[in-house]
């Protein structure tokens, strides 16, 4: 079982509709969230697919041509309709938003609830460029700090106190934060980005299993795999296994 309930049982479809010269790093961006929201999920709860006009082959603005997954007209109409072209990449008419970030953490928000979406929200702040504009509201200070210090020590996590120390907050402080904005403890959100990383290197690294469940902070290889189950409902070797079939598929 993922440790986020999902708000609706079938899977939420986006679909990016590409026009000639589209900017190709604009839709990498557009896609990450929705990437991002499966992996914390620990499921396939949104599903991207990629259109153009007639079906065919789109180039983008590198030159470089992107095969489509169907034609616009082919399809029924998804949850969420992007349009990437010179300019970038932005929600249809129908959205409730002119942001494409805003569009998909409120799509993320109704099919798998807020928590995820908040979550998901500190995390793409923490990679958003110096330069580009704030989000109108945006998390704490002190708790993009404290996922920031989270993520980079994933294999020897820091202790509450001192994660406190280091930001110059109390315990009781910390722990408000995280329920005031993600809902759920720090150790539960710290144990939940060191699992997702777990599942990145199990389904894209040879590592061990053992060497994996360190990486990640997890000293007993029997916690971690139970761990892992609970929040992905399926066991570390399974999902290994799962990630070579579907690359075995792929060739």
């Amino acid at each position: 079982m993922s440790a986020y309930e999902p708000g609706m049982p079938r899977t939420a479809c986006v679909q990016y509709l590409l026009q000639d010269g589209f900017d190709l790093f604009a839709l990498a961006l557009a896609m990450d969230p929705l990437r991002q929201a499966n992996r914390l999920a620990g499921n396939n709860a949104f599903s991207l697919k990629l259109l153009s006009v007639d079906g065919a082959p789109v180039r983008s603005s590198l030159g470089i041509s992107v095969n489509a997954d169907a034609a616009l007209k082919s399809c029924a109409p998804a949850d969420l309709l992007i349009i990437c072209n010179r300019s970038g990449c932005w929600p249809g008419r129908d959205s409730d938003s002119s942001d494409t970030r805003e569009a998909l953490l409120a799509l993320i928000g109704r099919h798998q609830g807020l928590a995820l979406a908040d979550a998901l929200r500190a995390i793409l702040d923490l990679t958003r460029p110096r330069d580009e504009a704030p989000p109108a509201e945006p998390p704490h200070p002190g708790l993009q700090r404290a996922i920031a210090l989270m993520r980079t020590h994933l294999a020897q996590p820091i202790e509450l106190p001192r994660l406190a120390a280091d930001l110059g907050l109390s315990r009781r402080q910390v722990e408000r934060l995280f329920q005031r904005y993600l809902h759920c403890t720090p150790a539960r959100y710290y144990q939940r980005l060191r699992l997702a990383h777990a599942r990145q290197l199990l389904r894209h690294s040879p590592r061990p299993l053992a060497d994996v469940a360190s990486a990640c902070g997890f000293p007993c290889r029997r916690h971690f795999a139970r761990c892992y189950r609970e929040h992905f409902g399926r066991p570390p070797q399974q999902e290994r296994q799962q990630a070579l079939e579907q690359s075995t598929a792929l060739h």
